[in-house]
C-alpha cells in the first residue's frame, strides 16, 4: 500500500530555549507529575492569526508569559527563529476545546483528558514584517525534526483543525495546501512514506532487479513470473519498485493506476481506517474536495495512508497538470474572477492540477482559481 524509504538531515534553524516562567501557561510549574504528557500522539501545525508588525517568535513566547488566558505551545516559529517555550514532555495549552473531530476523539479515547495531554504545538507566526516564505519553510523543517525525534511519519501530524475543527492555521483549512506542506514535511524524514502510483505483475519467467534505472546497475534479487509489484516511480523505461529497487517496464504487466477524483457528497464524505463502513471515522471531507486514488476495493476507495472513502461520494475525473509561469507569485482565489478574495499564493515553477476552466480561470482545488494566462498546460 505504501512504502517506508530511508531518507536525509535537515538543515533548521537552532531552538532557542525560552521556557515560560508563568505558571498559569506552562502548569507543570504548579505540577509536574500531572501536567506532563501521558503518551506523545502527534504533532500539531498552528498559526498566531497576528499579523502586526513584530508579533514574532519571542514576542509570541511573551504573549504566552503574560497572557490573562490559557494558551501556550511548545514552539513559535518565525521567518529567522525557532523559540521553544515549554519542554516536549510537558502540557501546553493548545488543542483544548469543547468539541472534538474524529482525528482528537481518537487521541483521547478511553481517558477524561484533553488532546493537550497527547500532542506536542507549535505556531507559525504571520508577522506583516516577517518573510512568510522563509517563516513556511522554518516550520516544515521544525515539523521534520521532530517527527524524526519521535519516530514519527506524516500520518501522526495534524493541523489544530483536524483536532478540534477550529479555522487553524488558516492558510492550510483547504486540503490542497496541507497536503503540498505534509510532501514537504515527509520529504526530510528519517523514513518517508510513498503511496504507489501504479501496481502491476512481473510478466517474465525472471526479471533482475537493479540497484538504479539502468542495465549498468548491479543485480540485487530476481523477481518470478506473477509476482506483484508497487510501482513508485518512472525514470525512462525504468520503475522504482523499492528503495534503490529498479526493474524495466517492459516486463511488467500494469494493473492499476493513480487515479484523480473529487467528493461528491453534499453532507461532506466519512473517511475511514480501512475499506468498510464497519471501521472508525478519522477524517471528513467537504463536497468538491480533490482527492488522489491509489487502491480500489469493492466499493471503497484509498486516499492516503489508512484513508478510505466510499467510492459511490468520489467522481473519477481526468485532469491536466500545468506550470505557474508568474514572474514571481500567482495569486489563487476563492473564485473564478479578480473581484473574488486572495486566499494563497504559489511560486513560479510549481506544479498544479486542473480540474475545471470557466473562460480563463483554472480550479486547482476546492475554491481556489488561478488566471490561465500564468499557467502552462504540460500535460
Amino acid at each position: 500500500m505504501f512504502l517506508l524509504t530511508k531518507l536525509k538531515k535537515n538543515n533548521m534553524l537552532p531552538i532557542e530555549k525560552m521556557y515560560l516562567t508563568s505558571r498559569r501557561n506552562r502548569p507543570a510549574l504548579r505540577n509536574r507529575e500531572w501536567y506532563k504528557i501521558r503518551e506523545l500522539k502527534g504533532i500539531v501545525v498552528h498559526w498566531t492569526a497576528n499579523e502586526s508588525k513584530g508579533a514574532n517568535a519571542r514576542r509570541t513566547r511573551n504573549y504566552f508569559n503574560t497572557a490573562d488566558r490559557y494558551a501556550s505551545a511548545h514552539y513559535n516559529v518565525d521567518d529567522h527563529s525557532i523559540v521553544q517555550c515549554l519542554p516536549d514532555h510537558e502540557v501546553g495549552y493548545h488543542v483544548g476545546g469543547r468539541y472534538y473531530k474524529p482525528i482528537g476523539k481518537k487521541i483521547i479515547e478511553g481517558t477524561k483528558l484533553t488532546p493537550n495531554y497527547f500532542l506536542i504545538g507549535f505556531e507559525m507566526c504571520v508577522n506583516k514584517d516577517g518573510d512568510w516564505n522563509k517563516t513556511y519553510q522554518n516550520s516544515v523543517e521544525l515539523a521534520q525534526h521532530l517527527l524524526n525525534k519521535y519516530n514519527f511519519t506524516v500520518n501522526e501530524l495534524y493541523r489544530h483543525y483536524d483536532i478540534t475543527g477550529k479555522l487553524c492555521p488558516l492558510m492550510m483549512i483547504d486540503e490542497k495546501p496541507w497536503q503540498e506542506f505534509k510532501a514537504k514535511v515527509n520529504a526530510g524524514l528519517s523514513f518517508q512514506l510513498e503511496n504507489a502510483l501504479k501496481k502491476g505483475y512481473v510478466n517474465t519467467r525472471d526479471l533482475n532487479v537493479r540497484q538504479g534505472p539502468s542495465s549498468r546497475y548491479s543485480i540485487t534479487r530476481v523477481l518470478h513470473q506473477g509476482d506483484n509489484i508497487e510501482i513508485y516511480e518512472q525514470v525512462g523505461n525504468w520503475y522504482r519498485v523499492g528503495d534503490d529497487e529498479w526493474l524495466h517496464k517492459n516486463y511488467v504487466k500494469i494493473t492499476f493506476e493513480k487515479k484523480d477524483g473529487v467528493v461528491v457528497d453534499p453532507t461532506n464524505l466519512n473517511v475511514r481506517s480501512g475499506p468498510g463502513a464497519n471501521f472508525p471515522i478519522v477524517d471528513t471531507l467537504e463536497d468538491g474536495t480533490p482527492v488522489e486514488i491509489f487502491e480500489i476495493q469493492g466499493r471503497w476507495y484509498r486516499i492516503g495512508d489508512n484513508r478510505w472513502g466510499y467510492g459511490r461520494l468520489i467522481k473519477i475525473i481526468e485532469v491536466k497538470t500545468g506550470r505557474v509561469t508568474a514572474p514571481y507569485f500567482l495569486n489563487v482565489r476563492k473564485g473564478p474572477g479578480t473581484n473574488y478574495s486572495k486566499i494563497n499564493k504559489i511560486q513560479r515553477g510549481t506544479l498544479v492540477k486542473i480540474f475545471a476552466q470557466e473562460g480563463k480561470w483554472l480550479r486547482i482545488g476546492k475554491d481556489e482559481w488561478v488566471h490561465g494566462n500564468y499557467v502552462e498546460i504540460i500535460e
